[in-house]
């Protein structure tokens, strides 16, 4: 909802700001140019509100305005690596905070932490205007049943001077009169009707000639279903004044647009007659106008009678001037600028050769290393809850029998669009998205692969109470505690009660899971945070990987499938188990992801190193092609 109310926002104050300066236009020319350029002027203004319009040009204002300064740039960049026996064989699309190539470290911080100050009041606005767009919408779908409902029993009435008003286009349009009508009006969309009041003097055919004069224009501009569109638009904008002020002069010009479509229509010389007929119907009692309605408005008579006895017929020199000078108006207000690159895309500078190339050649590099590969990615997930509580890229080269370990730290900012709050910008709340795309397993599976810029093979997930089995099921696992770990947290879930010694120890399933969430004692003494933790679970899985070798791997790949949840058959887990055999404790490197950890807003945030990260990853293939 928050993306909604964001583009929304951006609507109103782009239609806001040609919303008034049509309203100073109006006010120094509605008097010297046809009241239908002021007519379509107004349709544009709510057009602006509702449309977000792409057309560019020139000499759009918009290229003066930049509504988007402040706002977070977000790199999408898009890589196609050919990987042997990779299911990731499409495009990944990288949604990340801007930290590659011309981008240092402290720019992407100061973006981050501007998105954050605004994210909870963005929270809060968004659930008031879609409360208040609800209760707007509601009360004028009430007030459209209940004028329908009060008009149902209106007499249809007949008049000899009738025939003489309707032409073939319009005859069979029929006219009502009703004791609930205070003015003349037009209702309805589809089969819409004229209704006068009741006690209209039915006698007065010239003023009812007037009146029904009028009404025709309104039903032949369609009047009433722009005035039901132009009342849904503003309750969508209800927060802005401006639209509100443009709805009611909008409301009035619709009125002085249609006297002029009389006047033309019974000729100049009869002005003062019809100025009389409005004189008439206001001094008619008139008790309240309905908003859902082309009615009557008396408020501004006065005005009109005024337009009605200034009004001349307008040649055609000045109509073309005035028709060259709204689609003046159009093309600046109602256009966007030339060469802007859409919101939360792409950098300013992306689409420069210079960068370009350079990122292409980064592809390139890239593509070829991998097409030489024969490594496997696999992703191993640490569930808590919706949550990835640990994350480790392991790549396997079958071919050197060496594995590589990318940690990546759970906190690392990652930005999926549609997701704004600031705990989401997480890497492990991916698991959590509800979308299919963006969520689960998979959507993990692309959030770790677009962040390395590398494919990832297959996944393995698992809990807590899969690792207890499976170290239970290898006899414990023997680990160096560097310290004593003391923490109780009862209200984390599961519960967290680590009672650790120092030393060396077997741990037992219940008490690597302790060592393994561990990451600070009570009274932060100790408090090496995450990346401690994660130094502490690659020195488990170093300790596990050499308690492992000491039996038959295929036993141990079998147990392990058993108690976790994989994209790999058990062919696969066999034929990769039967390929690590001979593999030694000396040939697995641990890595972190390049980054440092920022507090932002109170939000704590690892971001990672873009330019670091490359060098690791070309470092690791590098490698191979080395040996």
């Amino acid at each position: 909802m928050d993306n909604i109310f964001n583009t929304i926002l951006q609507m109103s104050i782009m239609g806001g700001i040609l919303a008034f300066i049509v309203i100073i236009l109006r006010s120094l020319t509605k008097n010297h140019i046809p009241k239908i350029v002021l007519y379509l002027m107004w349709v544009l203004v709510f057009i602006k509100f509702i449309v977000p319009i792409d057309l560019s040009s020139p000499i759009s204002i918009w290229n003066d305005i930049d509504l988007e300064k402040n706002t977070t740039n977000i790199v999408r960049s898009e890589f196609l690596i050919p990987h042997n026996n990779s299911p990731i064989d499409q495009p990944i699309e990288a949604t990340q905070s801007i930290t590659s190539i011309e981008k240092n470290q402290d720019n992407i911080t100061k973006e981050i932490d501007y998105k954050n100050s605004t994210e909870k009041n963005i929270n809060i606005f968004s659930l008031i205007w879609f409360t208040g767009v609800i209760v707007f919408v509601t009360t004028l779908i009430i007030m459209c049943f209940l004028i329908n409902k009060r008009f149902r029993y209106a007499q249809p009435i007949e008049l000899d001077f009738m025939k003489n008003i309707f032409d073939e286009r319009n005859n069979r349009i029929k006219v009502y009169k009703d004791k609930n009508a205070s003015s003349p009006m037009v209702l309805g969309i589809i089969r819409p009707k004229i209704i006068l009041p009741e006690d209209f003097d039915m006698k007065e055919e010239k003023m009812l000639t007037h009146i029904i004069l009028h009404e025709v224009q309104h039903i032949k501009w369609k009047d009433s279903l722009i005035n039901i569109l132009s009342l849904v638009i503003l309750s969508i904008h209800w927060f802005n004044p401006i639209l509100w002020i443009s709805y009611i002069l909008f409301s009035r010009d619709i009125e002085s647009f249609c006297d002029e479509r009389v006047l033309r229509q019974i000729g100049e010389e009869k002005k003062s007659e019809y100025a009389n007929s409005l004189l008439s119907c206001a001094i008619n009692k008139h008790k309240f106008t309905l908003v859902c309605t082309c009615s009557f408005r008396k408020n501004n008579v006065k005005e009109r009678i005024k337009g009605v006895m200034k009004y001349k017929k307008i040649g055609i020199i000045k109509r073309i001037l005035s028709i060259v000078f709204t689609a003046v108006v159009l093309l600046i207000f109602t256009t966007n600028c030339t060469n802007k690159m859409p919101q939360d895309e792409i950098i300013d500078d992306l689409n420069s050769n210079q960068l370009y190339q350079s990122i292409e050649n980064e592809k390139t590099e890239f593509t070829k290393l991998i097409k030489k590969s024969n490594r496997v990615n696999i992703l191993l997930m640490g569930l808590n809850g919706v949550r990835t509580d640990t994350m480790i890229l392991a790549s396997f080269n079958p071919n050197s029998k060496s594995l590589d370990l990318i940690s990546i730290p759970k906190d690392t900012y990652y930005y999926t669009k549609g997701y704004d709050s600031p705990s989401l910008k997480k890497i492990n709340a991916v698991y959590g998205h509800k979308e299919v795309n963006f969520g689960g397993p998979e959507g993990v599976m692309k959030a770790v692969s677009n962040l390395l810029n590398l494919p990832v093979d297959h996944y393995v997930t698992f809990s807590y109470e899969d690792v207890e089995s499976i170290v239970d099921s290898l006899g414990g696992i023997k680990v160096n505690i560097p310290f004593d770990m003391d923490y109780d947290d009862p209200w984390s879930e599961p519960p967290l009660h680590i009672h650790l010694k120092k030393g060396n120890r077997v741990l037992s399933g219940k008490e690597a899971v302790q060592f393994l969430r561990y990451r600070q004692n009570n009274g932060n003494s100790h408090s090496d945070g995450d990346i401690g933790r994660i130094n502490r679970q690659q020195q488990f899985i170093k300790a596990a990987a050499k308690q492992a070798f000491s039996l038959k791997l295929p036993t141990v790949a079998n147990t392990v499938f058993n108690n976790v949840e994989t994209s790999m058959k058990i062919e696969d887990i066999g034929n990769y188990s039967k390929k690590a055999m001979g593999i030694s404790i000396e040939d697995i490197e641990t890595y972190n992801l390049p980054g440092k950890s920022e507090a932002i807003n109170g939000i704590s945030y690892y971001v990672h190193d873009e330019k670091e990260t490359k060098k690791l990853i070309l470092q690791i293939y590098k490698k191979e092609l080395e040996n």
